[in-house]
């Protein structure tokens, strides 16, 4: 992480489409940094939508909107202005991590700014989605879209601050509902279930009810509080940069900014206060749901697969990685990475690692580090394939991806089991080499090598 005393600020997001491992690095830096040093995580855009997978003994936790450092007792955890809050799952979360983390409620803080997450915004969202037919953006249904929409149409948003109070939550709850009910039956001719809608009223309603009994703090001005009393804060985003509602693939992407930008306007930040921008990116690549991929392996089969298809039906395949078919060979992959959505259960596509998105990621970001996962699960490959340009494109136009054709490089693979190594000094040669070719084409040094899925399975190279 950055010496850089007068930016304490150091922000750890994703490079491609979201699934990284981000989550893996801010435990591993919290539970390296927390001892010597007053630390700060704070989650700056994205909700329940989002999710951080980490292993922690012999548990495996997911978090979906409570920040990854909250399994340290001597570390702050702060839910951003930019992040909309699913008090339903918040409150699943909690009941999870709570005999781990008994420490939790002390260091977890929630920003006033914050938008809440209603019933009705699911219903939209569910909605909206059926409405788009193969057009589908493959949302996850986390109402993420509608909720973002409202708060910037100024209208039908909740702020946190407004469910403080009892009586200003439940008039402009209702205000909210009768707003969406009119959109639903108005706009899409849609009458929804009442009694149902009433079933999940009373589980937000207990949300609520937990959210009012947390620590709510103005965002701006409790990181600047931190920052003067000389704390370490780590920006932690969710998704990936390729996902960015601007600069992402779209329409495939998610409704927040998920650069390093956007931790300055979900935060309230300015950027001279960013030192470190760690970028975290797979060995290879993946991708939840719809939209272009051009290094996906099988391409359009693969990709009709991945939406017809659920891992109970892959898990008794056996494809092998190595098949000269290139669908059995990307189902192969996925099946050796566990690449299956972390909140949603859906199959992620798989491809080889596209360097011209990389670095297009790199660029928007001004990231200064790199860090790798799943260098392990290459270890089977006879070849690893990467893209080093796309033919006829100079450069990376995100409107013209669907007609980008990849150029590859193909190295030979090490054939070791690599999972677990701690020192670069045991890797073998031709992982050296296909980092080491990262590296050199990227610009960016890689600080960490992540070998396997728990703390310590990870080597810092710098």
């Amino acid at each position: 992480m950055s010496d850089n005393k007068k930016k304490r600020v150091s922000v750890i997001l994703g490079l491609q489409w979201g699934d990284e491992g981000k989550g893996k690095f801010i435990d591993y830096l919290v539970s390296t940094l927390s001892e010597t040093q007053k630390l700060l995580v704070a989650r700056f855009q994205g909700g329940s939508n989002a999710g951080h997978s980490i292993e922690f003994g012999n548990r495996k936790v997911v978090f979906h909107s409570i920040p990854s450092g909250i399994l340290e007792k001597n570390t702050k955890n702060l839910v951003g202005a930019g992040v909309n809050i699913d008090v339903v799952s918040m409150k699943k979360e909690i009941a999870e991590i709570k005999d781990i983390a008994p420490w939790w409620k002390e260091n977890l803080f929630i920003a006033k700014e914050a938008t809440v997450v209603v019933p009705t915004a699911k219903l939209i969202e569910a909605v909206q989605e059926s409405e788009r037919g193969g057009g589908r953006i493959g949302t996850t249904n986390k109402a993420i879209g509608p909720t973002y929409g409202d708060f910037y149409s100024r209208t039908d948003d909740l702020a946190v601050y407004e469910a403080e109070d009892d009586k200003v939550f439940h008039k402009r709850y209702e205000e909210i509902k009768e707003s969406h009910l009119k959109t639903l039956s108005g706009k899409y001719n849609f009458q929804p279930d009442l009694k149902a809608l009433a079933e999940e009223e009373e589980k937000f309603f207990d949300g609520v009810a937990l959210l009012q009994t947390l620590n709510i703090v103005p965002c701006h001005s409790f990181l600047q509080t931190a920052l003067k009393n000389g704390e370490q804060v780590i920006a932690e985003g969710a998704q990936g940069t390729l996902l960015d509602v601007r600069f992402g693939t779209r329409r495939g992407v998610t409704s927040s900014h998920t650069t390093s930008a956007g931790a300055c306007v979900g935060l309230g930040l300015a950027p001279s206060d960013i030192g470190t921008v760690l970028g975290v990116c797979k060995a290879y690549v993946t991708r939840v749901g719809n939209g272009c991929f051009p290094t996906e392996i099988g391409g359009q089969e693969a990709d009709k697969w991945s939406t017809t298809h659920t891992r109970a039906d892959e898990e008794n395949l056996n494809y092998d990685v190595n098949d000269s078919v290139p669908l059995k060979q990307g189902i192969a992959l996925r099946g050796l990475g566990n690449e299956y959505g972390a909140t949603t259960g859906r199959p992620r596509r798989t491809g080889w690692l596209d360097l011209p998105l990389l670095k297009y990621a790199i660029a928007l970001n001004g990231v200064t580090e790199l860090g790798i996962t799943k260098i392990d699960i290459l270890d089977t490959l006879n070849e690893i394939a990467v893209c080093t340009h796309y033919e006829g494109q100079d450069e990376v136009d995100i409107s013209k991806l669907a007609e980008a054709k990849p150029v590859y490089k193909i190295f030979p693979g090490w054939k070791k089991d690599t999972k677990g190594f701690t020192s670069l000094a045991d890797i073998p040669k031709e992982m050296k080499d296909y980092l080491d070719f990262i590296e050199v084409e990227t610009g960016v040094p890689i600080s960490f090598i992540s070998t396997g899925p728990k703390r310590d399975e990870i080597i810092k190279k710098v």
